[in-house]
């Protein structure tokens, strides 16, 4: 009986090695700018689950909101924050390269396309270049548009950690404070919006 010779497998080519092909892909999509868009869709899909809903704070435990802070519009018009009383806002704060971000917008223009006329909308961009922020909420469609910080952000707003919501009711309170991605087109939050949209503003919180 002869011997069998042993036959090592044919190496395949380099580009079929699917740990090469992966990282090749990766690298692609980081250079392209498009890793933090596949990052927001893959986050996006999180949010519909339902886990990741805002606390509305109770009433008595709400405390005034710092609003003395300035931004600018795409004008370069500055506007005080403060100013509004009386008035539900919404203020987010962003950025286009932070994935969470991404993932949570499509929700926030859908809700400020229903609620725009109760609710001022105040999308906070924190990109190093306006222009950036401005093209992307172009692209959506809904007809938001940025504001950027021209003085400093009170940091009972936020610590930077983005994206950071915060609600503030007609009496000029803190009604919501979410740090981290939220769904803000659920019904959860849309029945959060009326309550404080109902609210009779206290005159004793100018």
């Amino acid at each position: 009986m002869s011997d069998i010779q042993r036959r090592e497998p044919p190496s395949q080519p380099w580009w079929k090695n699917g740990w090469v092909a992966g990282l090749l892909i990766l690298g692609l999509l980081h250079i392209t700018g498009m890793a933090v868009h596949v990052q927001a869709g893959l986050q996006r899909v999180l949010l519909v689950t339902g886990l990741f809903n805002p606390d509305l704070v109770p009433a008595g435990e709400r405390v005034p909101a710092d609003l003395n802070f300035l931004v600018t519009d795409g004008t370069g018009t500055p506007h005080s924050v403060a100013e509004g009383h009386g008035e539900v806002r919404f203020i987010n704060f962003w950025a286009t390269w932070c994935a969470p971000c991404l993932a949570e917008m499509p929700a926030i223009a859908r809700l400020e396309r229903d609620y725009g006329d109760r609710v001022d909308f105040l999308l906070v961009s924190l990109d190093d270049e306006f222009e950036t922020a401005q093209a992307y909420l172009a692209r959506q469609g809904d007809g938001m548009a940025p504001v950027r910080p021209a003085s400093s952000i009170p940091s009972t707003l936020t610590t930077g950690l983005i994206p950071t919501t915060v609600v503030v009711d007609r009496s000029g309170r803190i009604a919501v404070h979410e740090a981290g991605m939220a769904d803000y087109d659920s019904r959860r939050f849309r029945d959060v919006l009326d309550r404080l949209i109902a609210e009779s503003p206290d005159a004793a919180f100018p």
